[in-house]
């Protein structure tokens, strides 16, 4: 079976060895560097890049997902789960209720200018309403991470959202399926504890 491992750089020890057990061949992707209007994201290349796999008995490789300019490709994708009921609720609860999870997306030590990463992540787990509306696409940049008011945390839970289905769930994964025929394997879920 050949598998592409989605929805985070690398997977642990234990999936590892799972899916040494049932696969062919693992693929894992990097992630892309892509803009979407006045905004976008850095890329990284996948941890399984630092590894030497010569000699496994499964073959091992990592895609780079394309990069660049991602509106048409990536935006319908991006915009229906930043819109999907169930999707920011599991996002909204993961960032409430595990430090761990938070810290996929704010660093609590940083100061962002607006506050510590710790005291936005206060406040955006304090409010309420952050799901209330819809969400689209557009990005404030010099109010990323701001929480000093209603809007603005809204509009910073929103890049939350953007960046974990980027990261945790990504787009590409679906457009390199269609491309490699790859079984997609991978995990997005809230650290609850």
């Amino acid at each position: 079976m050949k598998l592409l491992y989605s929805g985070e750089e690398f997977c642990d020890q234990a999936i590892l060895k799972r899916l040494l057990v049932v696969a062919d061949e693992i693929h894992f992707m990097d992630r892309p560097s892509v803009t979407f209007r006045n905004w976008g994201t850095v890329g990284s290349d996948s941890y399984a890049r630092r590894i030497d796999w010569s000699g496994s008995p499964v073959l091992i490789d990592v895609y780079e997902p394309p990069s660049g300019p991602a509106q048409g490709l990536y935006e319908p994708y991006i915009e229906a789960d930043i819109n999907n009921p169930h999707f920011s609720q599991i996002v909204l609860e993961g960032f409430r209720e595990s430090d761990e999870f938070a810290r996929k997306f704010i660093e609590f030590g940083a100061n962002y200018g607006t506050g510590t990463g710790e005291e936005i992540a206060h406040h955006l787990r304090q409010d309420n309403d952050l799901l209330n509306g819809k969400f689209d696409l557009e990005i404030d940049g010099p109010n990323l991470v701001d929480v000093a008011t209603p809007e603005r945390r809204k509009q910073t839970f929103k890049t939350i959202l953007i960046e974990a289905k980027l990261t945790r769930h990504p787009p590409q994964s679906l457009s390199m399926y269609k491309y490699t025929g790859l079984f997609i394997s991978g995990r997005y879920h809230s650290h609850k504890h």
